[in-house]
């Protein structure tokens, strides 16, 4: 497709825009008859126009107008319909009129080879019937969608005839058809749905009448597109038309309607299976639509089986409210009923009715029956085929080893049928436990020692394997419904369940061991609910159990790493039960089982068991410290009258110091008992971080629970820091003499607390100052101690600047300081860190200063003859002050963060979160800008600070070293926006400001490497300066967004131009390393275009519209004439778009429709004059008969 191609349909388009302006929305023309005879003149112009064209070989200029004459003629035959006498129907007239007019553009179309016209031919003459149809009943409707069907499928052959004769195979035109095919029957598809279905014989036949035709259209159509679609639909369309027709008969039960639909449909699907010949160009498709109906079909039964199943699966749900659970003897379910799910009246007992009635889980179990044999029939018949075709003894399976599909759908739903036997709503709850016991015991016994089913390949053996753990899942769960049967059913059950793993492979027999003994232990403690003992005694008793199991099996031999691994897992689950339990209730019946957990972890950890792994290991040395707190917890409930926490924290204290100070000897213990070095070690390691753990839970609750208080919490911090302490000691390192620290600072501010000290300066800048200090001298002496350094520089700014976030200045009225001395207003917090931020710069100054000659004399940057006096004699700094400089990096950081404080509060005075005395001349806005202003120049000086680091980062010249700077400038007078010419202008010019910086970095960056701000970055400043200056609606969106687009625009040309240097492509480097218009010009065109398009849909003016179709008209010319693919491809996008607009805003209400129309058609013929004029010079290659993919 060539660029005037495009030129020729938008200029088109938008004549034939012009003309509908002129005609219909001009307030001029009232009479119809002149509406009409200007349509028609137009359409004969552009018939006209088109055939001549076509006559000169303009071939793109002649099918861009031929569309406009196919438009015209579509209005030509609305104005028909509207000829149409009160007694006869619209849409006759419409079909008549299609019909005329569709055999007038397909002969035009057929002697000129214009497409457009050939392509509109065809499509009226198939939709002819179905507009014909619309105008009767229901049934002429599905006729007309017949039709349609009909015609498209007819004109296959015609299109193919006329094909020759155009050069052309016609592809779109017959593609078109094949839809239009499928629309159609779909649309009739669709009706015959809409339609109530009864149980009258003739409607029914209808019915199956209908679906025949389809059927046939359907096969017919696979031959000539779209084969597996309208082979599926053909084989759907034929099983259906079959299944309906058990409807003809009138039952007195309907629910036998659930059995034979599926055995109607099985005999249609068997019979399209034994085709020798297959009427369709995909045989797999036709049977795959076969199935899907038989399965639609089968839906009812096979939704009612599995709501029969579930209301057995799921009544321990359904009854878990009463006592006792469903009683045993009676079925719950009604003995008949209708057609559909019945809720019957409360049983005597006071429970409700079941979910399914008798008969219709009868009906669904035949029905299940009937899919059954019919999938088995079929894989017969296939089989016969196939045996018949290859001339030899039908095979019994497909390939070696490998049975049918059929085969083994027939028997999943034999063992669906069982399982639906077993859940039948006329046995009792005991009765379905029973059966399905039976019934399992049966299939397990025949996979256990019948012969063939036992050398069967997996695919046939897994159908009754599941069959029966489905079967055992049902039995299970209706034996829980009742006390009775709980117990003895559960336990046959587990015994079933063990001779059902015998059926398995020898690997998947610990997964049974686990289940069984699973089950067990809840059979377990079912039996102990029953007995009536307490819920938390049942918990820890069943617990207790699985954990002594648990630990028998450890310490003996004859259970398999596996089954072993198995019974862990088991127990651990009661086990963590327990534990949620402690958070409930804390009694000895909690500390007995965690007792239990404490002895099977310290036998875990020391024991040497074969296949006792070391993640094992680790985990139960970890599970050590945790649960011999628990057992504390627990029995200082137990004990103690009062709450324990006085006493239990400082006791856990005690048991964390003592591990801690412990770690040693029973490292040392461990290896003495024989295990490696390297066991050993990481049990060393799971015992402190459990510990840790423990000790952080313990400072937790001391600062959670009144009872502690901050007192306890004290004395719970200074236990651990001394056991940190002494940790560290023993060990040397230096993570435990943080923890020490820590404990002791958190102690230092529990007593602080106690004093009602409640601003967060005191607590913070003591450590974080020391930090700084010691890490400074320790730099000094050379040692590491720039991470502890930054840590402290971090500690004293971060925390005050989040404060000054949420609070403000505010805290020093409860210490009775400060607010006498500055005021109840006074941002004294913002004060201060400005001033820290100034301090820190000054100091990073300083020491770059005196560093300098010193670091210039190691990097031998000496002039070049200077002796080692005259080197001594400039005073080289000290060696301490050189290794200071590293900090001069994280200093530049942390005075960064402690000028955002000048930003905060003018984002604070600007959103009114603080009180601000203004005058009415200024408002906020001048003292906004002096904080914003400040924070600015501290955080320049950070940045220029920065350049002095001993250490830089590789990327020295980072884009983002004055990136908070520039945030800083806008982020204050963005909230201090107010309706006043002062605020608004002020954000106006910021932005001017903000885009002007950003074209200077385009310029600068696109021949050497900066360290300003990403264009990107600057962009979204502006914008959001933009939008928070428009927000007030005191001025146009386009006194922001033509700037913003025509700057962004200027970015992208400034990276266009030659001579750029070469860097990879990243978004932070844009526009420089990107090439091509999309990349480059596209965002500066989507901004300029896109606010003003959408302002003309909220306020739509005529003077915008014009615009917007101006820019659009320019952006195209430029983009054709210079070969940019970005201005031309979105302005053109553009134009249709803004015609959208215009009309849905009412054109002729608020926009001129004579102005409208004027820009439109002059628009359009500059566009077509273009186009045509280029097509006739035919310069190939050339201007605008370049191809759209030569634009770059």
């Amino acid at each position: 497709m060539s660029v005037q191609s495009v030129l020729a349909f938008a200029g088109a388009a938008l004549l034939a825009v012009a003309a509908l302006v002129f005609t219909f929305f001009n307030p001029d023309l009232t009479s119809f008859a002149v509406r009409t005879s200007i349509v028609a003149v137009i359409t004969v112009v552009f018939l006209g126009g088109a055939w001549l064209f076509a006559r000169r070989g303009l071939r793109f200029s002649a099918e861009s107008v031929a569309g406009l004459g196919v438009v015209f003629i579509a209005l030509d035959v609305w104005a028909f319909v509207q000829l149409a006498p009160a007694s006869v129907s619209g849409w006759t007239f419409a079909a008549l009129g299609t019909l005329l007019g569709s055999a007038l553009l397909f002969g035009l179309g057929a002697r000129s080879g214009v497409r457009v016209w050939l392509w509109a031919a065809v499509v009226g003459l198939a939709l002819s019937p179905g507009l014909l149809g619309s105008g009767g009943g229901t049934w002429s409707a599905i006729l007309g969608s017949l039709g349609v069907a009909v015609v498209a499928l007819g004109l296959h052959p015609v299109l193919a005839r006329l094909s020759p004769g155009l050069g052309s195979a016609l592809g779109f035109e017959r593609n078109t058809m094949t839809t239009l095919q499928a629309v159609a029957v779909l649309a009739a598809l669709l009706q015959l749905l809409l339609l109530s279905l009864t149980t009258i014989t003739s409607q029914i036949l209808g019915y199956a009448g209908i679906l025949v035709v389809l059927a046939v259209v359907a096969a017919l159509g696979s031959r000539n597109g779209l084969p597996r679609l309208w082979s599926f639909a053909a084989g759907a369309f034929a099983v259906a038309a079959v299944a309906i027709l058990p409807l003809a008969v009138p039952f007195g039960d309907s629910a036998w309607y659930l059995a034979l639909i599926p055995v109607a449909a099985g005999v249609a699907l068997v019979g399209l299976a034994a085709l020798r010949s297959s009427p369709v160009s995909r045989r797999s498709a036709l049977t795959s639509g076969a199935v899907t109906v038989l399965a639609l079909g089968a839906s009812p039964a096979l939704v009612t089986a599995l709501t029969q199943l579930s209301g057995a699966l799921f009544a321990p749900l359904r009854w878990a409210g009463y006592t006792g659970g469903y009683p045993g003897t009676a079925s719950p379910y009604p003995a008949s009923g209708d057609f559909a799910f019945v809720a019957g009246s409360a049983t005597p007992s006071g429970y409700g009715a079941g979910l399914v009635a008798q008969n219709l889980g009868l009906a669904s179990i035949v029905a299940l029956a009937a899919l059954a044999l019919t999938a088995w029939a079929v894989a017969l018949v296939s089989r016969e085929s196939v045996a018949a075709e290859a001339s030899v003894p039908a095979p019994t399976q497909t390939t070696a080893g490998a049975p049918s599909t059929p085969i083994r759908l027939a028997l999943w739903m034999g063992v669906f049928t069982l399982l639906t036997v077993a859940g039948w709503a006329g046995f009792s709850l005991t009765g379905q436990a029973v059966v399905g016991l039976v019934l399992a015991g049966l299939l397990i016994a025949g996979l256990l020692f019948v012969p063939a089913l036992a050398a069967a390949p997996t695919t046939i053996r897994s159908v009754p394997v599941i069959g029966a753990h489905l079967l055992l899942l049902l039995a299970a769960v209706t034996g829980w419904l009742q006390e009775s049967t709980t117990v003895w059913v559960g336990a046959a059950a587990v015994l079933t369940l063990a001779a059902l793993a015998r059926t398995l492979p020898e690997r998947w027999r610990p997964v049974y061991l686990g289940l069984g003994y699973a089950y067990a232990l809840v059979i377990v403690a079912t039996a102990l609910t029953l007995a009536r003992v307490d819920g938390i005694a049942v918990l820890c008793l069943t617990a207790t159990l699985g954990l002594l199991c648990a630990l028998a099996a450890t310490v003996t031999t004859w259970l398999t790493p596996r089954s072993w691994y198995a019974v862990l897992l088991v127990s651990a689950v009661p086990f963590v039960a327990g534990v949620v339990g402690v958070l409930l209730v804390r009694s000895g019946w909690t500390a007995l089982s965690t007792g239990v957990a404490f002895a099977l972890a310290l036998t875990l950890m020391t024991s040497r068991r074969p296949g006792l792994t070391l993640p094992l290991r680790s985990f139960a040395a970890g599970l050590l410290v945790p649960s011999l707190a628990v057992v504390v917890v627990c029995l200082g409930a137990q004990l103690l009258a009062t709450s324990g926490s006085p006493v239990v924290l400082p006791l856990i204290a005690l048991i964390v110091a003592g591990t801690f100070a412990a770690t040693g000897p029973i490292t040392q213990a461990l290896e003495r008992r024989g295990l490696a070095a390297l066991e050993a070690d990481a049990c060393r390691r799971w015992i402190e971080a459990s510990a840790a753990v423990t000790g952080l839970l313990a400072v937790l609750l001391a600062l959670v629970r009144t009872a502690a208080g901050l007192s306890t919490t004290v004395l719970v911090l200074v236990i651990l820091g001394i056991g940190a302490a002494v940790n560290a000691l023993q060990t040397g390192r230096r993570s435990a003499w943080w923890a020490a620290g820590a404990s002791w600072t958190g102690a230092l501010w529990c007593i602080w607390a106690i004093r009602g000290i409640e601003v967060i300066e005191p607590y913070v800048l003591p450590p974080a100052l020391a930090m700084v200090i010691v890490g400074a001298i320790l730099v000094t002496r050379g040692r590491a101690g720039q991470t502890l350094a930054t840590t402290g520089l971090a500690l004293a700014v971060v925390p005050s600047l989040l404060v000054l976030s949420t609070n403000g200045s505010v805290g020093f009225g409860a210490a009775g300081f400060g607010a006498a001395a500055f005021g109840p207003v006074t941002p004294w917090r913002a004060y201060g860190l400005l001033a820290a931020a100034l301090v820190l710069v000054v100091i990073g100054y300083t020491i770059v200063r005196a560093t300098a000659v010193s670091g210039a004399a190691s990097t031998g940057t000496s002039p070049a003859g200077q002796t080692q006096a005259g080197q001594a004699q400039t005073g080289p700094a000290p060696t301490g002050l050189i290794g200071l400089r590293s900090l001069i990096g994280a200093t530049a950081v942390v005075a960064t963060l402690a000028a955002a404080a000048g930003a905060v509060q003018a984002m604070r005075w600007g959103l009114g979160l603080d009180d601000l005395t203004a005058t009415a001349q200024t408002g906020v806005m001048v003292p906004v800008l002096l904080a914003s202003a400040t924070a600015t120049l501290l955080a320049v000086f950070a940045g220029l600070l920065a350049q002095g680091d001993a250490a830089p980062h590789p990327n020295a010249l980072s884009r983002w070293r004055y990136a908070a700077a520039t945030a800083f400038l806008v982020a204050g007078p963005i909230t201090a926006i107010r309706p006043d010419a002062f605020s608004i202008g002020t954000l106006v010019l910021l932005m001017v400001m903000m885009l002007g910086f950003m074209l200077v970095v385009s310029a600068r960056a696109r021949t050497r490497a900066v360290s300003l701000p990403p264009v990107w970055f600057l962009f979204v400043l502006a914008w959001c300066t933009a939008v928070a200056g428009w927000s007030e609606r005191e001025l146009r969106v386009e006194a922001f967004s033509i700037p913003l687009g025509l700057a962004l625009l200027g970015a992208g040309v400034i990276g266009m131009r030659s001579g750029a240097r070469a860097v990879p492509a990243t978004l932070g480097s844009w526009p420089a390393g990107f090439a091509g218009s999309w990349r480059l010009l596209a965002p500066g065109i989507i901004v300029t275009f896109l606010p003003s398009v959408l302002a003309t849909g909220t306020d739509p003016q005529t003077w915008r519209a014009i615009l917007v179709m101006s820019l659009a008209l320019t952006a195209i010319l430029i983009g054709s004439t210079r070969r940019l693919a970005a201005p031309f491809l979105i302005s053109l996008g553009v134009l249709p778009i803004e015609v959208i607009v215009v009309f849905t805003v009412q054109i002729g209400q608020t926009i001129n429709p004579l102005l409208w129309w004027i820009t439109l058609a002059t628009i359009g013929a500059v566009m077509l004059v273009i186009a045509i004029t280029s097509e006739r010079k035919g310069a190939a290659g050339g201007g605008l008969s370049a191809r759209l993919r030569d634009l770059t």
